[in-house]
């Protein structure tokens, strides 16, 4: 089983080997209460409306964790929390692949910050966008690429089996895997057209999303890791989401 440790893991004790300023170490603890409270809460709130929250916490976590690391100060101590609350939704960004599709933007968990979710990616409609996407009209797609639809359907199934099943004592266990199952259903999407371009056949293609993918997840992320990343929300995933014995 995979390890996942979040930076709202770490201990007051373990931070304060990083800085001993009482802003900062106050910043991080009203950071680290405001995510356990929200996972805390998973089982009872909408997880459209929590994930966003924990986006914004980790990453302005993950700056804090960054311009704190062991005398290495990007910036005076007093400039790094306004620094970071300055910059946190640009970072956000800058670190990932935007999407072409205005769909997977507004339903991807990659680009889920601060404001809710109206629709998860895996619960869009799959015939629509691929209409859109494919320049066809939606018998066409019905017809052409009825194992697309089955696969994101399936896909679905799994996401919301997940959600029925997650809670504060099974988060780690079982966000790396939605973290997955959002990847496949926008590599799905987004690279629907290079089937036609390198003459793939159906199922020729949808291998290709289902497999590597960990090189597919991480193809979404523009920038050389730092060590200060590792423990990010985002970049903790689970390719293995076929786990029967988790799923009630």
């Amino acid at each position: 089983m995979m390890k996942v440790r979040y930076y709202w893991d770490y201990s007051t004790f373990e931070f304060k080997m990083r800085t001993s300023k009482v802003e900062l170490i106050n910043y991080f603890n009203k950071n680290k209460k405001y995510a356990v409270e929200l996972i805390d809460s998973v089982n009872r709130d909408e997880l459209r409306v929590i994930i966003p929250q924990l986006n914004l916490i980790n990453e302005k976590m993950k700056l804090l964790f960054f311009y704190t690391q062991q005398n290495e100060f990007l910036f005076e101590e007093v400039e790094i929390i306004p620094a970071i609350e300055h910059d946190y939704i640009r970072t956000f960004y800058e670190e990932v692949e935007i999407s072409p599709v205005r769909e997977i933007l507004e339903s991807s968990l990659l680009y889920a910050i601060d404001k809710p979710v109206e629709c998860f990616i895996w619960e869009r409609n799959i015939t629509q966008i691929l209409t859109k996407v494919l320049g066809l009209s939606a018998s066409e797609v019905l017809h052409h690429y009825q194992d697309w639809i089955v696969y994101f359907y399936e896909q679905r199934q799994l996401a919301r089996k997940i959600i029925r099943n997650l809670s504060d004592k099974t988060f780690k266990l079982l966000f790396p895997k939605l973290l997955v199952i959002d990847c496949k259903c926008k590599e799905l999407i987004e690279d629907a057209n290079l089937q036609k371009e390198f003459h793939l056949t159906s199922n020729e293609y949808l291998r290709i999303v289902n497999s590597d993918i960990d090189r597919t997840y991480f193809n979404n992320f523009l920038f050389q890791y730092e060590t200060s990343e590792i423990n990010s929300l985002r970049l903790q995933i689970d390719p293995n989401v076929n786990c029967k014995e988790i799923f009630v």
